[in-house]
């Protein structure tokens, strides 16, 4: 059931959410610490299909099932506080690995020198992987759109958005290949207030709902 309205002026939609919501991906993510999360990027198999440098990453992106982007939601953040999770398996069949930080600057205002290692906090909590030399993602959009810093400003590790291959697949986090397996990120909403109201096609999400 799409969003529509009826005579009576009743809003009838899929879900009502009074938080951040990405209409790509409607789930909700809970981690062990029982934070919550919200996906923004997804890219499957890379090996197989990539993005194109043409794709409206600033606002959305839906090519497949395999490859959507939809981060300019971080855009609503209004407390310069960006708690970023990635998750990815080199292969299929590898084991998933987990990172996650909190950077204070939006990933597309942000550039190399905004999100060093020492510019992060990361979470050395079990269950997630550490790397010394990473800091935070930034906006490249050369080779793809979001990229981690790792010390070396020519390098793109982390290709978020990726429309260039390395090793065949794509350079993940740690520097690693993604081949058949995926590089996904989330964005912790449990800490963050929802400022705007949006209608999407299926659900429709708002700072506050007043029932009456």
């Amino acid at each position: 059931m799409g969003v529509s309205i009826t005579k009576q002026g009743i809003v009838k939609a899929s879900a009502f959410s009074e938080t951040f919501v990405n209409p790509l991906d409607t789930h909700f993510y809970e981690e062990p610490d029982k934070s919550i999360w919200i996906r923004l990027v997804h890219h499957n198999n890379p090996a197989n299909a990539l993005f194109s440098s043409s794709n409206t990453f600033g606002s959305s992106v839906y090519l497949d099932e395999d490859r959507w982007f939809y981060a300019s939601i971080v855009t609503a953040i209004t407390n310069n506080t960006y708690e970023f999770m990635v998750k990815q398996k080199t292969t299929s069949s590898a084991t998933e690995e987990k990172y996650r930080w909190v950077q204070t600057v939006n990933p597309f205002t942000a550039v190399f020198g905004d999100v060093d290692a020492t510019d992060v906090v990361k979470n050395t909590s079990s269950g997630y992987s550490v790397n010394s030399s990473y800091g935070g993602i930034y906006k490249l959009n050369n080779n793809a759109y979001f990229v981690a810093n790792n010390g070396t400003q020519s390098n793109w590790f982390c290709a978020l958005g990726s429309w260039s291959t390395w090793n065949g697949g794509i350079p993940g986090y740690a520097q690693k290949a993604i081949t058949t397996g995926y590089l996904d990120l989330y964005l912790r909403i449990d800490n963050q207030i929802n400022s705007v109201a949006s209608i999407f096609k299926n659900s429709i999400k708002a700072s506050e709902f007043i029932e009456f």
